[in-house]
Order: structure tokens, then sequence, then C-alpha cells
């Protein structure tokens, strides 16, 4: 099943469950409808991560169908089901998240959850993001919530970008370290607008230790620390460079 056909499905029940809403339609979405889709939609991934070609799948057509399944995954969650049927769900999802797919910059599904851009899959709308939904969902799942893209960003610093103070404080309350730095030595908080942090949703002061502190010292005077400290700490001092 190509992207394309999988978006789709994703446009039209998408469509069904909003005119579901209003009360315009008496046919609904089931939770069979939807979790086939997903189901093949993680078949499709699994093909594209595992195949042995010359050519390896292509960052953007894969980045695409990554956010395919979460707009999936967002419109399964909008839809009543059993526990054995929800169970089934994040077994699902357990797999997806397994195979470790990247995208487009090394986004993982959870960078993709948390940014603006996953929006925008086809020409009609189907779920905005960034989802604190969907993010809930795939941490629950077992998403690495310190995965990096290519530029060294968590999915905390993706958002901070996308101004997301929600989303920001439920990965730091699933352990993310909160000022770990990116290829450019910017922390999230670097990258949170200053209104936000101007609305004290998002407190510095809150989730830094002084196991941090000490890290940062480290790093901005250039001491010398590699065999002097356990290898542990080592890779603690390498977050805040």
């Amino acid at each position: 099943m190509t992207a394309s056909s999988l978006l789709s499905f994703a446009e039209l029940f998408s469509f069904m469950l909003q005119d579901r809403a209003k009360g315009l339609l008496g046919t609904s979405v089931s939770f069979e409808d939807l979790m086939g889709i997903l189901s093949k939609s993680v078949l499709e991934i699994e093909r594209a991560v595992k195949q042995n070609g010359p050519m390896p799948p292509d960052p953007a057509q894969l980045s695409k169908a990554l956010s395919i399944i979460l707009h999936l995954i967002c419109l399964l969650e909008k839809v009543p089901c059993t526990a054995e049927q929800d169970h089934f769900k994040k077994e699902t999802i357990y797999k997806f998240l397994k195979l470790q797919p990247c995208g487009k910059n090394g986004y993982s599904p959870l960078h993709l959850a948390v940014d603006r851009n996953t929006t925008c899959v086809g020409r009609y709308p189907v779920c905005k993001f960034p989802s604190l939904t969907v993010a809930s969902i795939l941490l629950e799942c077992g998403a690495d919530v310190d995965c990096r893209d290519e530029d060294d960003n968590s999915p905390l610093h993706i958002a901070a970008s996308n101004g997301h103070p929600d989303i920001m404080n439920l990965l730091i309350s699933c352990g993310t370290h909160f000022d770990s730095t990116n290829a450019f030595q910017q922390t999230a908080c670097d990258l949170l607008d200053e209104k936000e942090l101007s609305r004290n949703i998002i407190q510095p002061i809150n989730h830094t230790t002084l196991q941090c502190l000490a890290a940062r010292a480290i790093v901005k005077h250039s001491l010398s620390y590699r065999g002097n400290i356990p290898e542990k700490l080592e890779a603690f001092v390498l977050l805040h460079r």
C-alpha cells in the first residue's frame, strides 16, 4: 500500500469523524477500520527499514509515511475501544517504535509528534500537531524521550522551538534531560519563546540540579575531566557541551 493510499484513508476517516461529531453522518468509523490501516502502515515502514537494496529509503518519503502513521494514531485516540483493543493498539505502536524509523533530518516519531510541520501531510487537514495526545501514547509505548536528530536536538528542543510548554512538561515528567544542548550549544529553554518563559509555564530552576550546574561549569571553563571522573559522569558532562 502506497503512502498516498494510506493518506487517502486517513483523510477519509478524519472527514467521517468530523461529520459524525456534527451529527451529519450516520456511518461511524470503527476501531477495526482504523486499526487495520495502521497495521498495514506499520508493515510498510518495516519493509522500508529492513530493505537490503543499494539505495536506502528516501528520508522525505519515509517522513511522510511516519507522519501519516501519527495522524492515524491521533484518529485512533478519538475512537472508543475495549481494553483488549487498547492493548492491541499499544502493542502495534510498540512494534512500530522498535523499528526505530527516522525521517528527514533524522526525526524520530516522537520528534515528528511534537513538530507543527507534521500537520501538513496532504491537501486536506487530518490532525493538528504538535499533539500532546500522540506524544503521550508514544511515550507510554516506549518512545525514547532523549532520542536525537541530525542536529542533536531532543524532542524537548523541537517542542520548545514549536512553542508547546505542555508537551515540554510531559517530556520532562518522563525523564528527558532538561538542560542538555544540541549541536549549536542550545538548550530547550534557549529555543522557547520569551513570552512562554514570562508566563512561568516552564521554570528552569525547578529542573536544574547541582550536577547540571557542575557539568556546565566544566564545559564553560574547558576543564579536563576525561579519565578523572567515572565514564557515566563523562557522558553526563557531554550532554552539556
